[in-house]
Parts: C-alpha cells; sequence; structure tokens
C-alpha cells in the first residue's frame, strides 16, 4: 500500500488548492493549479480545487474540461477585507474552507494580512503558501510605483515575520532570489521549497520563416507589472530603426485601450492555446518588459518554440536565460537598449535565415532539458509527501 493510499485510508488525504481567481482565467498560475490537482488525484489524494464564485460568468476558454484533467473544481465565496484592507488584501478562504483538507495549498497574488494568516495557523491544518503572485524582487529603480511596492512587500513580510515562522506554515517559492530572501527572513528553510516552472513540450514546434520577421509579446496587459507603456516605446522606436520589422501584442487587460494598430504594430488581444502555440511558432523573437516577474510560462513556451527571448533584468526572467548564451538577452529597462538588444536578433536573421532555424531547434531541445515539465511535477510530489509527513 502506498503512502497516498495510507493516508486515504485514515481519512488524512484530503487536500484544497485555493485560487482567489477562478479556474476560468486559465492563465499560467491556473494551469499549474490543474496540473497539481490532477497529478496528486492520480497519487491517491482526494484533491479538489477551489475559486472564488465573483468570477463564475468569465468565461476566458470555452470549456474546462475538468474531466479531462481528472479534477474537481468548486467554486466558493472568498473572504475579502473592508475598507482600506480591500485594496491592501486579496481574498482568502474562510478558516471553515480551510478545516475541509488536512493540507491546503493557497495560491497568493498579494502577501496575507495577519488575520488571513492567522486563520491558517488556527485550522489545525497543514498550509502551503503559494507565492506565484508575490513578485518580491530586487530593488530595480524603473518603475517608482514598483518601487514603493517592493518596498511595501518588505514591510509586510517582516511586520508578519513572527507568524510567519509558524510551524504549520509552508512556502513554496519559484526564483532563487525568491527563496533566499524568505530564508533569510524567517530562517526556517526546511519550511520553504523553490520549485521553478516546467512546460510540457510536446505541444511547441519550431518553426521556419524567411520572409518576415515578427517580434511577439504575450502577457497581461498591465502597465505596472508587464511594462506595456515601455513595450509602445520600444516598437515606436524600432519603427524608425528597423520599418521592415514587425510588432504583435498578444493578450487582454486594463492598458489594452492604450494600444493603437500601426504599420508595424498589431494588437491580437486573448488568442486560444491552439492559437497561441501558432503564433510562437510562426514568430522570431519573443520580448518580455516587465517590472516584476517570478516566472513567467511565456518564456519557457517561447524557447520551446525555439525562440530567443529579450527580456528585462527582473530575477524571475534573468534567472531564466542566465542558463543559456542560447535563449537570449538580459536588457536593461531603458527602451533604447532594450530595441538595440532586438535589433540584433533582428540582423542574425536577417544575414541568415538558415542559421537561425538551425539555433532555434538547439535552442528548443536545450529548453527541453533545462524546464522539464516531469522534473516540476516531481518537485511538488515530494514537497507534499514531505509536509504531510511532518
Amino acid at each position: 500500500m502506498t503512502e497516498a493510499h495510507q493516508s486515504k485510508d485514515s481519512g488524512d488525504s484530503r487536500i484544497s488548492i485555493f485560487t482567489p481567481n477562478s479556474l476560468r482565467f486559465y492563465g499560467g498560475g491556473e494551469i499549474i493549479l490543474i496540473l497539481i490537482s490532477s497529478m496528486l488525484n492520480k497519487l491517491g489524494f482526494n484533491t479538489t480545487i477551489y475559486g472564488d464564485d465573483q468570477y463564475s460568468g468569465i468565461k476566458r476558454v470555452q470549456e474546462l474540461r475538468e474531466d479531462d484533467y481528472r479534477i474537481t473544481y468548486k467554486e466558493i465565496r472568498m473572504q475579502q477585507h473592508r475598507g482600506i484592507g480591500r485594496i491592501m488584501y486579496h481574498k482568502f478562504p474562510s478558516i471553515d474552507s480551510l478545516r475541509i483538507g488536512a493540507l491546503n495549498l493557497i495560491m497568493l497574488w498579494r502577501v496575507p494580512s495577519r488575520n488571513q494568516i492567522m486563520a491558517c495557523t488556527d485550522s489545525s491544518s497543514k498550509c502551503i503558501l503559494l507565492l506565484h503572485g508575490i513578485g518580491i524582487d530586487r530593488l530595480h529603480f524603473a518603475n517608482l510605483t514598483v518601487i514603493l511596492y517592493q518596498l511595501y512587500l518588505r514591510l509586510q513580510l517582516h511586520l508578519k515575520r513572527p507568524i510567519l515562522s509558524d510551524r504549520n506554515l509552508y512556502f513554496q517559492v519559484l526564483n532563487d532570489f525568491q527563496y533566499d530572501y524568505l530564508c533569510r527572513l524567517l530562517r526556517k528553510p526546511e519550511n520553504i521549497f523553490l520549485i521553478k516552472n516546467g512546460v510540457q513540450s510536446g505541444s511547441y514546434m519550431v518553426g521556419r520563416n524567411d520572409d518576415i520577421f515578427k517580434v511577439i509579446f504575450i502577457g497581461r496587459i498591465e502597465n505596472v507589472q508587464k511594462g506595456i507603456r515601455r513595450l509602445l516605446r520600444v516598437s515606436q522606436i524600432l519603427s524608425v530603426k528597423r520599418p521592415e520589422l514587425k510588432f504583435e501584442i498578444i493578450g487582454s487587460g486594463s492598458y489594452s485601450s492604450k494600444i493603437e494598430n500601426t504599420k508595424n504594430l498589431t494588437y491580437s488581444g486573448f488568442v486560444t492555446s491552439e492559437e497561441k502555440v501558432k503564433v510562437l511558432k510562426e514568430a522570431g523573437l519573443l520580448v518580455i518588459t516587465s517590472n516584476m516577474d517570478p516566472s513567467p510560462a511565456v518564456v519557457i513556451e517561447a524557447l520551446l518554440s525555439g525562440l530567443p527571448v529579450v527580456g528585462t533584468p527582473v530575477s524571475g526572467i534573468a534567472g531564466m536565460l542566465k542558463l543559456n548564451s542560447l535563449y537570449g538577452d538580459i536588457s536593461g529597462f531603458n527602451p533604447n537598449a532594450f530595441s538595440d538588444s532586438i535589433i540584433k536578433y533582428f540582423d542574425l536573421w536577417r544575414g541568415s535565415p538558415e542559421r537561425y532555424f538551425l539555433d532555434k531547434i538547439e535552442r528548443r531541445n536545450r529548453a527541453i532539458e533545462d524546464f522539464s515539465f516531469d522534473r516540476m511535477i516531481k518537485e511538488y510530489e515530494t514537497m507534499i509527501r514531505k509536509v504531510f509527513s511532518r
């Protein structure tokens, strides 16, 4: 009898996974939760994903296809602070919800409030806080709002250090900087797990295009995190320096109204997963202009499609691109410097489309090894078994 089935027979294998959004968003974070839940169910755990019911009318995909993933998904009413707390803190499961399972995995986009942390410690269940949306990073002086946010994050974490050190609280982070920072802060490395993103490689293909060099951006159209204003400035610079180069922006968000189609720039809005794979195959380069980004899955998707990536020096992006010189350039935040990095790859392609295509094949082969999906899933399984055993 396996460890999972032993726990199940004793009534202790129930795992609850919480997201303050809804699986209907079907972004990178939601997909990871689906894959974790599917893996745990196959191992014999009794796993349910809970999303917030306020998003029940939103359909980012035509169908969630729960049966395809072997998951159980329910939408519940998450608790929301009132007043200023409504702005400072995200929605969070109630203490009664936290008592459903023996183990809770809670996706976080903001540092939880003291009351929210206390709900975890008082629930009698072990809790793993998945810090996927908390972009704690080095202080980069690229955006005043981001600097203030980073200082606010540090203050919140330091003020809550005593209760964050509770023995039943565990943390999972996505990059080395987050891991080192939390280890120094909490001084409990045994309660902190570093699991870097991986992506299933089978869907992504390397394409060859000798006629058009297209630069693509794929992500949420939100300026503070994703640096959309910088992205638009880069496209303007390149329309002068390399007018034959084409730009395509894909995604949806509050800043989309600022984007205007031009001779060189196309805004395609939201696309399906199948359409995204096709865009990646046909492109020449991915750009990611983020001010903060713990571990953008789109970088891995691009590398698996053979594309080089030009990105800003935030920890999540830089940590990926540093793994191999083939993966791309870590540029600065300055739009002119960023544009120069793009021009470098455009000129390489123009000089030899054949060589550029061969590099794309090699890039994909390296990325399959460096961003193994099986490795990621195995590390989540190991983390959960370790927490269950303590």
